[in-house]
Parts: C-alpha cells; structure tokens; sequence
C-alpha cells in the first residue's frame, strides 16, 4: 500500500504540498515526484524513508528528505485538526487510514534513535541510508539512561527536529543536497577536533547516498542544551525592560566614534549603563564567545576544509561586488513602480533612492584597502536567534547557513567579520522590534522612545565589539590597522542592512524602517 497511494495526482499534489510547507518554500508552479525511497521499519506500521523531487517552472529543482507512516482512521481526525498538510494520501484496502510525515510519530522518532545506537543501515530503490554514531554518543545516552520522553521543536522554519528527554535533539534537514551538511561538519570540528565547548556536542548523523552522488546530511544528532532563552527572546526581554526604565525621560545624543558607525565614542553614559542593567555584561560576553568560535574555527591547519587561506584583494573586491548588487536589488525593489510604503518611511525611502550614488561610492571606498588578514569557515548566518541563553552564557548553534544557498557556497572560507556585522544588525532588530511591541499601545510614544532604542542598540553593539576585538587581538583574520578594519566591518554591515532592506520590503513593509535606519547611521546621516 505503499505506492499505490502515489500513482494519482491528488497524492503527488499532496507530496509537494507537504514537501514544501514543511519545508518552508512556496508553490508556485511546480512538478514533484518521488526519487528514491526505502523502508525503514516493517510491521504493523512500517516506516518509510522518501525522497521527494520538485521542479519548478523556473528551472530550478531541489530535493526534500520526507519519511513517511501510515495511521488509522482511528488516530486520523487529530493529526487533520493538528497539521493537515502533512497529510499526503488516504490510504484505502484492507487496512484503511492515512499517510502523512512519520515526524509527527513519536515510534518514528524512537526507530530513527534505535537506528543511530545500532548505526544501522538501510537501502532505498536506488541507493541507501547511513546511521553513523560519533565518539560522544556514548557517553550521552549513558548519562540519558531510560529517558526517551518524545518532544518536538516548533520554532524552526527550514528544518523539524525532534527531542529525546532533556539530553539528545536529532534535526531533520528538509531540503537537501549532495554533500556533508555544514551544520554536522562544523559540529564535528568544534567539539570533537579543536575542543570547543560552547556548541553543543555532536553525536551522530544519517547519510543518504543516492545513485552517482556524493552522499547527503539527512539528520544530524546532538546533546540538547537547556537554556533560558534563546538569544533574541533574552534580548527583548531586556530591552522592553530598558523602555520601561527610561520611559518619560529624555534620550541622550548618540555620537559616533571617528572612524566606525557601528560603536559608540567612548563608554556609554551612567544613566544608559544604569538603564542597560547586565545587558552590557551580557553583550561583552557573546562577544568574546563570537570571537573564540572563530580562533577555535582558524585553529587547525591540518584539515583542508577548515585550514585558514589568504584573504586577499581578490575577496576584498567580491565582497564589495556583493554588496553594489545587494543595493541594486534593494533599491530597484525600494522604487518599484506601485510599491507602497508606511507613510513614516516614505521620507527616508525617497532620500535613499536619491542617494543611490553616494551609497554606491561608500561600499566602493573600500576597494583601497590593502592588508594582511586571513579567511576561515564561519557560522554564515548569524543572529541572536542562533545563540542560547544558558546559565549566565552563550551557546552557539545552527552553523548550517543561509539555507537557500548552496551548500559548496555555504562552505567556502569568509571573512570572520561577516559574522560579526549579523550580529551587530541583530541588535538594531532587537532594538526596533522591542520598540515596535511596547509602544503598541503608546503610539505618540514611538518617536522620543526610538532615539532610545538607537541608544540600547549602539551600546549593545559597542559592548558586543569591544570584546570580541579584545578576544581576537592578534588573529590573523583581524586587519591589523584599526581603521582598515572597521572599513571592512562596516561594507559587510552595510551589506547585511541592505539585504534586510530587500526581505522587509517584500515580506514585512511595517518594519521598512529598520534596515533604513541602519543604512543612514552607516552613511553617517542624521535622518
């Protein structure tokens, strides 16, 4: 009853809708089909492994990594209340139910724990499946012991992961492709090679090998930290905190330092120290913990895939060529003819669009630069949403990347200072965000608190700059001139602004305006 329910084309319409809902891509125009499959499980409900092709009109075509299951019609009604579209077919014949995405089986997510504890492997129509275990699973499920209680992340959009107890967490990459999955690779390297110990410990993964391809990362298991907060949620509670401290007061002037736009001249004032609380601590340490990841990611020069390489001219001028087109797709979109926008971003939106020359001339003027400074592999996407809150300290997690990208791109050496601009526009989300849901209910409040949020966002930054350059004294991927460095910083910030700019144009126009504020203060404007 397996194939049967694929042969029809409600049931391939119902595999690309469950594909890519859980997935997080939009229909569109598209074909998908099955590639390759295999069973997992046999028995009364068995458990299928499934890879799901879909080509969109486009050209394009990606791959998507979907177990299956079947239930009765006796279980059925709750999982079509729940998630109806991961329902892909019903299944009809002596044995009457439904096929749906096996993540949401709890004896799913036990098989798939056994498989790994056993490194079980298993082939599929025209290749196989790999459970591999590494040195650290051992000592993980030791420590679990009979703890196998079930539960699932909601908080992921591109991938679904499921939670042994409170010691094991296996993600499942939904979208995949031919190659090791930086996420597991760069596990691996942190905790098993250099010793890293503020990543979780990677235990294990299953590797997919389909026919004439290098084999894939399906999933990938790791000890569960348990934590506070993640990163942005602890960030927002401070600064709705910091809004209620400085409510009915007057925001001090924010000056910028001499030859960087991303710190604050000097110490914050008392009353904005006073008014930040620990956040100034808190960001100093996510600081220093951002630049011992990137030491310990330049440390071993005895592997190819993660030894440091020259960041030379070359680069220099790929990053600035990155970033001329990220501001042409920003403003072309900014401009688009129709395009409407809040009446509060109008202003400034017209003043950028005017500005066009002398944005291009400011990512340009970096083209000079000449030092001596190496690339390494970096984390490729990072925010305060990658970071857990822990006991008075950071975790950093999700060293995937930009999912939408390629993985052969996601694994190229960058500058570590990429990293460090993501999270340096973190704040300024954190800063509006908190400022956008506190003066939901004190709308004439908005335009004196957001010189604050300015304030909080400068301050966090700075705190968050000043140890991570205290830290990474001396590394080779830091440009040793203080001024070429803040140069190269500020290309990659302003880069990542404009990105913003074009996501928020087209997905939240309500928060236009902070990326464009972002984008004034790099270009020194008092907008």
């Amino acid at each position: 009853y397996f194939h049967v329910p694929f042969r029809g084309s409600v049931a391939v319409l119902g595999a690309a809708s469950a594909a890519c809902l859980l997935c997080g891509i939009g229909l569109g125009t598209m074909v998908a089909r099955l590639v390759d499959w295999g069973l997992l499980r046999r028995g009364p409900q068995p458990f299928f492994v499934t890879i799901v092709q879909v080509d969109f009109e486009d050209g394009e075509r990606d791959h998507y990594f979907l177990p299956l299951t079947v239930c009765t019609h006796a279980d059925a009604n709750l999982l079509e209340e729940r998630l109806p579209q991961a329902i892909l077919a019903n299944v009809t014949g002596a044995r009457k139910g439904i096929l749906f995405d096996a993540w949401l089986d709890d004896r799913f997510a036990r098989t798939l724990l056994d498989a790994l504890e056993r490194e079980e492997q298993m082939k599929t129509k025209r290749g196989g499946v790999k459970a591999v275990r590494t040195g650290a699973f051992a000592a993980l499920r030791g420590v679990a012991g009979d703890d196998v209680r079930i539960a699932r992340m909601s908080a992921e959009q591109s991938n679904t992961s499921i939670v042994f107890g409170n010691w094991l967490i296996l993600k499942l990459f939904r979208r995949i492709e031919p190659g090791i999955n930086p996420d597991f690779e760069i596990g691996k390297q942190l905790t098993l090679r250099v010793g890293f110990t503020r990543v979780p410990t990677v235990a294990g993964a299953f590797d997919y090998a389909g026919p004439g391809a290098e084999p894939a990362t399906l999933a990938m298991a790791q000890r569960f930290v348990q934590s506070q907060a993640d990163g942005w949620s602890h960030a927002l509670g401070e600064v709705t905190r910091f809004y209620e401290e400085v409510h009915g007061s007057t925001a001090p002037s924010v000056d910028l330092a001499p030859v960087s736009s991303t710190l604050m001249a000097g110490d914050p004032p008392e009353r904005v120290a006073r008014a930040m609380g620990l956040y100034l601590g808190t960001a100093a340490t996510l600081g220093r913990r951002t630049a011992e990841l990137h030491l310990a990611l330049g440390s071993d020069s005895s592997d190819a895939a993660f030894a440091p390489e020259p960041f030379t001219r070359e680069d220099v001028q790929l990053v600035i060529a990155g970033a001329v087109a990220q501001a042409a797709k920003a403003l072309q979109a900014l401009g688009a003819p129709g395009r409407e926008l809040p009446v509060d971003v109008k202003a400034g939106a017209a003043w950028l669009l005017r500005s066009r020359d002398a944005l291009i001339a400011r990512i340009r003027s970096a083209q000079d630069l000449q030092f001596v400074a190496s690339k390494t592999r970096i984390h490729g996407d990072y925010h305060l949403g990658q970071v857990l809150w822990s006991e008075g300290d950071f975790y950093i997690l999700d060293f995937e990347g930009e999912p939408a990208r390629p993985i052969a791109e996601r694994r190229l050496k960058q500058s570590p200072l990429k990293d460090v601009a993501g999270m340096v526009r973190s704040f300024g989300y954190a800063a509006y965000a908190g400022l956008f849901a506190y003066t939901v209910s004190r709308g004439s409040e908005f335009d004196r608190l957001e010189s604050w949020a300015r304030v909080w966002q400068r301050a966090a930054s700075s705190s968050f700059l000043r140890a991570y350059f205290s830290t990474a004294a001396g590394a080779q991927f830091v440009p040793a001139v203080e001024s070429q460095r803040d140069t190269l910083l500020q290309v990659f910030v302003l880069d990542k602004a404009l990105y913003e700019l074009n996501y928020e144009l087209n997905n939240r126009p309500d928060w236009v305006q902070i990326p464009l504020r972002g984008i004034f203060d790099l270009l020194n404007t008092g907008r």
